[in-house]
């Protein structure tokens, strides 16, 4: 099967497309097309202070005019059962990650990880093209976790997979030697190289990207294990992460393809190590939380109240932070992200109540841990900060020791 012969790919003409990109053919395409072109920069230049095109491995350029090419030309088609947003918005994370997560290891190629996460799934495309009613009965037999799961489906039915069939229209096209092999490595079942653990890390930091809240949370913690066979600090792989979401979401502007508004990966990390069984005032006085040192923000107008919070909460061992009041406290949380705050109901220019209301407005403040210290102990009250978002409330003052 040919590229040229696959109805899925055809809508740009796969062999006319081969016959830009060949020879001298690829800078006359680069030359009057301005839009390939720039993502042709964009691409190479990614990570580089200086990489102009002229300078960059040709395979690599006509590898990466084809796929975008491909990318804009079949972002939809005839199969009715096939996601073609969700398919291009998770090959996209999964490319970006991938090149973010190369880079950070030291592969030179990290370009080539790019496209090779970008593509290398393209063959689930082609064939729902081919073949759009039977991929579309696939699909509807067959609630998938990943499209992997396809994919003995797809060799029953057609004699191959989508993944096989990614490894014939790679070499079709003449990509990269390195995201030929890396493919080839997936498709024989010996993927246990660096650069293919790179790719199958990068999908599912991809996969997180596009899960709900809760489910988000829950595959963080999954790849735990994952960041530390990969020699990554904690730190390090959360910024990595939050790196990555604002490259998909430029990506995603510059090719078209669509995106999401997401949490910080940072603020996953802090709300995914965290019980929250065990967060409370008294618990926080008296010792870390699990293996964590929190940050707490402390805040009230009472700086005999802040002084002795701050202590116990230092005694236990936790970073503290104090504001005097709720404005103060809001820009201290969007800027320093603490696991816990802790803030009087009654208090100057914005109380308690109502910073806890503002902090749940934002993606910084929606996992925040908040306990409300109040001298009102009405049931009243109580259901009142409850629905605006408190986690605790506790009276006031608290005990001294």
């Amino acid at each position: 099967m040919r590229p040229g012969e696959i109805p899925g790919l055809s809508r740009v003409g796969a062999e006319t497309l081969l016959e830009d990109v060949a020879g001298d053919g690829l800078t006359e395409l680069l030359g009057r097309d301005a839009g390939l072109s720039a993502l042709i920069a964009k691409l190479v230049t990614t990570g580089s202070e200086d990489a102009p095109i002229v300078d960059t491995d040709q395979e690599l350029v006509r590898g990466g005019a084809i796929a975008f090419r491909l990318a804009e030309a079949n972002r939809v088609g005839r199969c009715e059962g096939f996601p073609y947003d969700s398919f291009w918005s998770q090959s996209l994370a999964s490319a970006v990650a991938a090149q973010h997560l190369a880079r950070e290891l030291g592969h030179e190629s990290h370009r080539e990880a790019f496209l090779g996460a970008l593509f290398w799934r393209i063959g689930a495309l082609a064939l729902s093209g081919a073949f759009p009613r039977e991929y579309s009965t696939i699909v509807a037999s067959c609630p998938v976790e990943s499209l992997d799961d396809l994919r003995p489906l797809e060799r029953s039915r057609f004699g191959i997979d989508h993944v096989e069939l990614s490894k014939a229209l790679l070499e079709e096209f003449a990509f990269p030697l390195q995201c030929r092999e890396v493919v080839a490595e997936l498709c024989a079942g010996t993927g246990d190289s660096e650069a293919v653990r790179v790719l199958r890390v990068a999908e599912r930091m991809a996969a997180i990207c596009s899960l709900e809240e809760g489910e988000r949370e829950e595959r963080w913690v999954e790849l735990v294990e994952v960041r530390r066979q990969l020699g990554l600090e904690r730190d390090t792989f959360a910024a990595l992460g939050d790196a990555i979401v604002r490259s998909w979401w430029e990506w995603g502007d510059a090719l078209g393809i669509p995106t999401k508004p997401t949490t910080s990966f940072y603020a996953l990390d802090q709300t995914a190590s965290i019980d929250r069984k065990q967060l409370s005032l008294p618990a926080l006085r008296a010792t870390r939380v699990g293996d964590r040192t929190m940050r707490v923000l402390v805040v009230d107008d009472d700086k005999g109240t802040v002084s002795i919070l701050e202590a116990q909460l230092r005694r236990g061992g936790h970073e503290v932070l104090t504001a005097s009041n709720g404005k103060e406290a809001l820009q201290t949380v969007l800027r320093h992200s603490p696991d816990v705050v802790v803030a009087d109901w009654v208090m100057p220019e914005m109380d308690g109540l109502e910073l806890c209301r503002a902090l749940r407005r934002y993606e910084a403040g929606r996992h925040v841990f908040f306990v409300l210290l109040t001298g009102r102990e009405e049931e009243e009250h109580v259901m009142e900060a409850f629905e605006a978002g408190v986690d605790d409330c506790l009276t006031k003052p608290p005990r001294q020791g």
